[in-house]
């Protein structure tokens, strides 16, 4: 046990536990997905903005073509066994962008379930406090009406970013003076469940600043190609790769 003191003048108790122990109890927070196809993704979709420029087409129109193919995502997805998935919406850093392409966004997300030929339940995670006023009620509306939906859960994670996560769950913890533990960190991150597979298109081989607390052991996998071109061949590739790979956990 140790005591960590932050830039706000918190003292926090951090159990640091390196064992079989520890290992064991951080395995069972979801072991399931060693044993069957649902697995947890998490998928960073990249390219909208130059996709649109390719095609020569506004970014509204970007983020349109972006909604369609999550929801044909979504839809293979549902088709192989899958029935989740993580997918941040946008970063922190990208509310910096000019007005009209966050609104363009934005927009665009709350069409997903227009296009998914599924009842996709909509589940909200992120830092909700830094949406766009005018944003907040219809996606607290969106997350309400579809809360019933069984078939698909879509989580969508809202200005995420690694860095404010982990201030959250701090603050959170110093709260409910909590011990920092991996399950206390799990337990309050935006992701409750372990990641077993990371995908990014984009042409890029790098994960920003979306890296998941419960990732450290997930498959990566990056597409060479801009979202709005993405196809079922390329899914199934991913998954592939994936089902194809000797997974210990570090055991």
């Amino acid at each position: 046990r140790t005591h960590l003191s932050t830039t706000q003048g918190m003292v926090l108790d951090v159990v640091c536990e390196y064992d079989y122990q520890y290992s064991e109890d951080y395995m069972n927070l979801e072991t399931t997905n060693r044993h069957t196809r649902n697995i947890a993704i998490l998928f960073l979709q990249d390219g909208d903005r130059r996709w649109a420029r390719r095609e020569g087409v506004s970014y509204a129109e970007g983020y349109r073509a972006m909604a369609k193919k999550i929801a044909l995502l979504v839809d293979y997805l549902h088709t192989q066994g899958i029935t989740k998935l993580y997918l941040p919406t946008n970063s922190v850093a990208n509310l910096s962008r000019p007005p009209d392409q966050v609104t363009g966004f934005f927009e665009a997300y709350l069409k997903i379930p227009e296009y998914t030929q599924l009842g996709v339940k909509i589940v909200l995670h992120g830092n909700f406090d830094l949406t766009p006023p005018d944003f907040k009620p219809r996606y607290q509306e969106l997350e309400r009406i579809t809360s019933e939906n069984n078939e698909f859960t879509l989580h969508l994670l809202l200005n995420w970013s690694t860095l404010d996560e982990l201030t959250r769950i701090m603050r959170k913890l110093q709260t409910d003076r909590k011990e920092v533990t991996p399950a206390t960190l799990i337990e309050y991150s935006d992701i409750p469940e372990k990641i077993d597979l990371i995908i990014r298109t984009g042409k890029v081989r790098r994960l920003s600043s979306f890296i998941p607390l419960s990732g450290e052991y997930a498959e990566l996998y990056f597409m060479d190609i801009l979202f709005p071109d993405l196809t079922e061949s390329d899914i199934q590739a991913a998954l592939d790769h994936y089902f194809s790979q000797e997974r210990t956990l570090g055991v």
